[in-house]
């Protein structure tokens, strides 16, 4: 299942793998498999926090190189 979002929590929560992609032309900028377990509360555990920690930046890294567009 393909799943689209611009949120990185929802894509790092229930993802298994994320891509993040560049504004236009859209290229894939990251390729991550998910290493989150699944659980009650998988927000709490420090992978997740790492997960989001790092595409974000490279999702607001994405953004600047196309001018603001990547979002």
């Amino acid at each position: 299942m393909v799943f689209i979002t611009h949120s990185v929590d929802e894509a790092v929560y229930l993802g298994t793998r994320v891509l993040a992609l560049s504004g236009r032309p859209g290229r894939v900028v990251s390729d991550r498999a998910s290493a989150v377990p699944y659980g009650d509360h998988p927000r709490t555990d420090p992978l997740f926090a790492g997960l989001r920690e790092e595409l974000t930046e490279v999702v607001e890294q994405a953004a600047s190189l196309s001018g603001g567009r990547g979002r």
